[in-house]
């Protein structure tokens, strides 16, 4: 609480209305497109975690969320889209893994939920995910080491009739690499708990 009795009730209120986002089926999952569409997105997913779970306090659900992606990473070898966390899920048979970027804020959130909670054991059960995300990705990377994707596997991913991209993107956005950055940089922490360096 602050000396602010409006700013602690908006605050309530902003807590309370991303809250009402946590829904559960096939899993819990912050449904960022209710009531309008019933997917459960994975970049908005670990973009509004910290904000609505992990500042709140609601560590446990936090967790349940990342399980929840994690199991449902691509783990065909044969796969394009191997290691990737999905971009959007609806039911367990119904998965995509169009987004580049998914994974690597996954990757962030674990950190993120390591840092509020301290629960160094949830990356050691997660480890095997994480590199086997972080390893698909190097292997996707150009001479200079830049991640590259797909023009339209970006947060702006919306394609024509599923097939051309919207807004072509190119190969290469800042942004995945920023976020690529941050999550080798995560990876290095996790590989250091693990006592793998």
């Amino acid at each position: 609480q602050s000396e602010n009795k409006e700013f602690d009730r908006a605050l309530a209120w902003a807590a309370f209305s991303g809250w009402s986002l946590v829904t559960r089926e096939y899993g819990l999952g912050i449904w960022a497109g209710l009531p309008w569409f019933r997917d459960n997105w994975g970049r908005d997913t670990f973009i509004a975690l910290p904000g609505i779970l992990l500042a709140t306090g609601q560590f446990s659900e936090a967790r349940e969320i990342i399980v929840t992606f994690a199991g449902r990473q691509d783990n065909n070898r044969d796969s394009p889209t191997y290691g990737r966390i999905p971009n959007r899920w609806r039911s367990p048979e119904d998965v995509i893994f169009n987004t580049v970027d998914g994974s690597l804020w996954f990757i962030r959130e674990v950190w993120e939920y390591v840092r509020y909670t301290g629960d160094i054991n949830f990356v050691l059960e997660l480890k095997p995910v994480i590199d086997r995300s972080l390893e698909a990705d190097l292997a996707r990377c150009d001479q200079y080491g830049f991640l590259t994707h797909g023009p339209a596997d970006t947060w702006m991913d919306a394609r024509i009739k599923g097939r051309e991209p919207w807004s072509e993107r190119g190969n290469r956005a800042v942004e995945v690499q920023a976020l690529f950055y941050t999550a080798l940089r995560c990876g290095e922490k996790f590989a250091r708990l693990a006592g793998d360096v």
